[in-house]
């Protein structure tokens, strides 16, 4: 079975957009929270079939919001780095961000590989 690990920074995007779009209408963040669930699933039910965006980052679109969630896959583990708004500065901003996450110690650690 797949352990899905939401991250600090994936809890807080999500937190985050969940209350902007309440704001916008009532119960629309609770909509988004439902996409982000059937997201997860998917990856859940099968994590290697969304495509590598950098390095071993892999992305998955949400249906309906326009964000992406952005995760690392090995042995069993899921691990969620973010829940990305594709509406701000983009996915190159991301990947060239990502570029810090991956060769952070947890996840070198949790992937037992190097960013080289």
């Amino acid at each position: 079975m797949i352990e899905i690990i939401f991250k600090q920074r994936a809890l807080r995007d999500i937190k985050e957009a969940i209350n902007w779009y309440h704001h916008q209408s009532v119960g629309l963040g609770y909509e988004f929270l439902n996409c982000v669930e059937d997201a997860t699933d998917k990856i859940k039910d099968n994590p290697e079939l969304y495509p590598v965006v950098y390095k071993i980052l892999q992305r998955i679109l949400l249906k309906r919001f326009p964000f992406s969630i952005f995760y690392l896959y090995e042995e069993n583990k899921v691990y969620i780095i973010s829940v990305f708004d594709n509406r701000g500065t983009g996915l190159l901003a991301f990947i060239l961000q990502s570029k810090v996450i991956i060769t952070l110690p947890w996840v070198i650690n949790a992937l037992g590989k190097t960013s080289h």
